[in-house]
């Protein structure tokens, strides 16, 4: 389970967002203020009218959206938003931001920064940009000291992330080696990719796999390694893909 936030351009857009989605997803929703995987926030006027009236609150109300989205044990999972937590808010589950809205500077900075806090398991965020941002990144990255932009606290190469593709997928191949799933799925017919999947998890499941009984106290199994590995393939790639 994660979190993520969708950055809309305007309220209205954030509102009818939330029915697509819903629409799709109807056991996402929920009337009550502290259930429902999918919530919207933003401020209101006594003058809004539908589909933004639908999803204007109190502060108090908006708040317990706030630490919601902090509770990694609570069911909601994306929250839309125009202007409201994109500064001075913290989420360390938080790992995925959507971003529709061009934003520039500090409060772009900001923005993006809402997804890179640490959090277990969490190793980095992810930034899925549908505004113009390059350019504007760019700028204001030129605020930063030269250490770090050497370092560079946002964004990586495509180079760098192609790279890091092709160096997990040997590693999970690696921890594959002892399973010859290549061979189940060229000999299984119309399902062989089905039994090649189902036995290279039996096999990173099963205790008597090498690796998967630890010598000493913290050490990771095979199938732990596999899951680590491929969820940073997941991200790698989703980086270097769309290059």
């Amino acid at each position: 389970p994660g979190k993520a936030m969708i950055v809309g351009g305007t309220r209205e857009i954030c509102a009818n967002l939330y029915a697509a989605i819903v629409a799709l997803r109807p056991d996402w929703h929920s009337d009550d203020l502290d259930k429902g995987k999918i919530k919207v926030d933003y401020s209101g006027t006594a003058s809004d009218v539908p589909p933004v009236s639908d999803h204007v609150r109190r502060d108090s109300a908006n708040a317990v959206i706030k630490e919601r989205l902090k509770n990694v044990d609570d069911e909601l999972e994306i929250v839309i938003v125009k202007d409201m937590m994109l500064t001075g808010y913290d989420s360390p589950p938080l790992h995925t931001l959507y971003l529709d809205r061009p934003l520039k500077g500090a409060l772009l900075m900001q923005t993006l920064a809402r997804v890179n806090r640490t959090f277990r398991g969490k190793e980095d965020g992810l930034l899925v940009a549908y505004a113009p941002l390059a350019e504007n990144l760019a700028k204001a990255l030129e605020e930063y000291s030269p250490t770090d932009q050497e370092k560079k606290p946002v964004g990586k190469n495509i180079d760098e992330a192609v790279g890091l593709t092709v160096t997990l997928v040997e590693t999970l191949r690696g921890l594959l080696a002892g399973y010859d799933w290549k061979s189940v799925w060229k000999q299984g017919g119309p399902k062989g990719f089905l039994k090649a999947v189902t036995g290279a998890v039996n096999y990173l499941r099963n205790p008597a796999t090498p690796g998967n009984q630890p010598s000493s106290e913290g050490e990771e199994t095979v199938a732990s390694k596999y899951r680590r590995f491929s969820g940073q393939l997941s991200r790698a790639w989703a980086l270097c893909s769309g290059a």
